[in-house]
């Protein structure tokens, strides 16, 4: 039924069909050319004012060549830096676990934790028979999140009412 790290604790990794559509879409928000272009329409000037007041100080020597291939050499490594860590975040699955102490959802350093005291409802959605998701509402949040292949829907559900008896419990076939 997942990974048992103790009898109290159920831990899964989330399937790549629930966590990879959210990621890209929030990769696509970050990605959208727009911005990219203004900030590049306002660098330029702002560059170009820097290597001319560079040049004016006697003695330095600045060629306009140079300067203009170490800011395309550094804005190349910054979009190599950003694609790289995209990719991690699209191979490396986020680690759920659920416990007495409420339920975490962890990618790489970055929990997301929801506090068991704060938990209001839990949702097993069941409709696509290989795609199991749990809907989570608390105070604060409401988390959606993709349950692993190895985890059996209906000890998930003995597990959540054992684990969280004051939560309301919904399971949708």
């Amino acid at each position: 039924m997942g990974y048992w790290n103790r009898p109290d604790t159920l831990s899964w990794f989330e399937p790549r069909w629930s966590f990879v559509p959210r990621y890209r879409r929030e990769f696509g928000a970050v990605l959208r050319p727009a911005p990219w272009l203004r900030i590049g329409v306002a660098a330029i000037p702002l560059a170009a004012l820097l290597v001319w007041g560079i040049r004016q100080v006697p003695g330095v020597e600045l060629s306009w060549a140079k300067a203009a291939r170490m800011t395309l050499l550094s804005g190349a490594a910054l979009a190599g830096m950003f694609a790289l860590l995209c990719g991690l975040h699209l191979l490396i699955p986020p680690a759920v676990r659920l416990s007495r102490k409420g339920v975490s959802r962890q990618t790489g350093q970055v929990v997301l934790w929801l506090k068991a005291a704060d938990l209001r409802s839990i949702t097993l959605d069941r409709s696509e028979p290989t795609r199991a998701r749990l809907r989570i509402e608390s105070t604060r949040k409401t988390v959606e999140i993709g349950v692993g292949s190895k985890v059996a829907p209906d000890r998930l559900v003995e597990f959540l009412k054992r684990t969280y008896p004051g939560v309301t419990l919904h399971a949708l076939p």
